[in-house]
């Protein structure tokens, strides 16, 4: 609080007292609700973002729209994203598949917003800086802090990685010595994985046991069933957990 002794003033009902100016500190974001479990999100990203929010927060409107231009190169260094300017990187964002083509129009919405602050010394307007900041907080949210925070929901198996990690998290779930096939194994996790994925997956794991590369399965047979081979696997004890 900064009370001015020597600046008297009349009050509204006649008095006569001094002038009281009320600080707040640190300052904040009127409105802002704060992007939440932001520790996931890279340390040096995660330094860039919230020093672009103490800036905003004191009205340094040409600072927050260069740190929010930052922000977004930042996040292009940490995903690899190669390029000769800016623009070609938010290009390259979706291409590569982290963002949505919507977002790519977002993104050079604050290229647009932080190249006039730092080349023209244009300071936006308030409404456009806050519709800027949520734009940014929106692709800090699903690049980094919602996939850590989905990470225990069942979700689409994209490639024979997530599909390694299914079988062995649905083997350890079996007693040793459990014959079953893929989809016997899998049980309801079948769904998860898209039907013109599954045999070249099956494939690839055959080729995996066959070279001793999956500890936790061997195939015992492959069974006729109904016209069809279907091979028969057997859950192993996890070698790991051997106390010898």
């Amino acid at each position: 609080m900064n009370e001015d002794f020597e600046n008297i003033i009349e009050t509204f009902d006649g008095d006569y007292g001094h002038k009281t100016v009320v600080l707040i500190y640190p300052s904040v974001i009127q409105d802002h609700k704060p992007l939440e479990d932001t520790f996931y999100i890279p340390k040096l990203i995660r330094k860039i973002y919230n020093q672009t929010l103490n800036t905003l927060s004191s009205g340094a409107y040409v600072l927050a729209s260069i740190g929010l231009r930052a922000t977004i190169e930042a996040t292009c260094n940490h995903l690899l994203i190669s390029g000769a300017t800016l623009e070609k990187r938010i290009d390259q964002l979706v291409k590569s598949g982290h963002v949505s083509n919507s977002d790519r129009k977002l993104l050079h919405a604050i290229r647009f917003l932080g190249n006039d602050a730092a080349h023209n010394i244009t300071e936006p307007k308030h409404a456009e800086i806050r519709v800027a900041l949520d734009i940014v907080e929106h692709i800090l949210n699903t690049l980094f802090v919602l996939p850590k925070k989905a990470r225990s929901l069942d979700t689409v198996v994209e490639n024979y990685a997530d599909f390694i990690k299914l079988v062995e998290a649905c083997a350890a779930k079996s007693p040793a010595s459990t014959t079953k096939s893929l989809i016997g194994l899998l049980d309801s996790k079948r769904r998860l994985i898209p039907q013109v994925s599954i045999d070249e997956y099956e494939k690839q794991l055959l080729e995996e046991i066959s070279a001793g590369n999956v500890p936790f399965l061997s195939l015992v047979e492959a069974a006729n069933v109904e016209g069809k081979d279907v091979n028969i696997y057997q859950v192993l004890d996890d070698p790991a957990n051997d106390p010898f």
